[in-house]
């Protein structure tokens, strides 16, 4: 009995050796890069937007808070006043269309429409003004969401740390 116990306790043991060898081995994925406060706004999240080599980068973007009012403060321009959602941001320009009430469903949601979708999966050149019709398109009439135009006078931390060198 005794014999038969430690065969299957080395069979076991033999098991689980092999079975942690065999498991892969994942990697701590990095924290996303740059968060915090940029030109006066709360940014975080940032990824490129559509494919790793658009030129595009998209990121949570909302006021600063005020007090203990979440977001209170005035934006930087007034067309960010009480502003809460993502910005995507063409490092070759700086240009950039703010989506104010979208989350980061918005990349999905955008990378979905005629304007988009062929760019993307042939992960051909994306242009903001593709961006900006295919948010004109789903988002035009909804009169929650915001779609502010505007341009960046500094290079991005998010264009820095995904398209070195992009920025003109």
């Amino acid at each position: 009995m005794r014999a038969k116990l430690r065969r299957m306790i080395g069979t076991l043991g033999a098991v689980i050796a092999l079975g942690s060898v065999a498991m892969p081995v994942q990697a701590l994925s990095p924290l996303p890069p740059c968060g915090g406060v940029e030109g006066g706004m709360r940014i975080s999240g940032a990824q490129d937007f559509g494919h790793y080599k658009s030129g595009l980068v998209v990121e949570r973007y909302s006021n600063l808070d005020k007090g203990n009012i979440v977001g209170g403060a005035p934006g930087p321009v007034p067309a960010l006043n009480n502003f809460s959602g993502m910005r995507i941001t063409d490092c070759r320009s700086g240009r950039m269309v703010a989506l104010h009430g979208v989350g980061l469903q918005v990349v999905q949601e955008l990378s979905a429409t005629e304007f988009l979708r062929s760019k993307v999966q042939g992960e051909k050149r994306v242009r903001l003004s593709d961006v900006e019709k295919a948010a004109k398109a789903l988002y035009g009439q909804n009169n929650y969401v915001r779609i502010i135009k505007l341009r960046e006078t500094e290079e991005t931390c998010a264009c820095r740390e995904f398209f070195p060198g992009a920025w003109k």
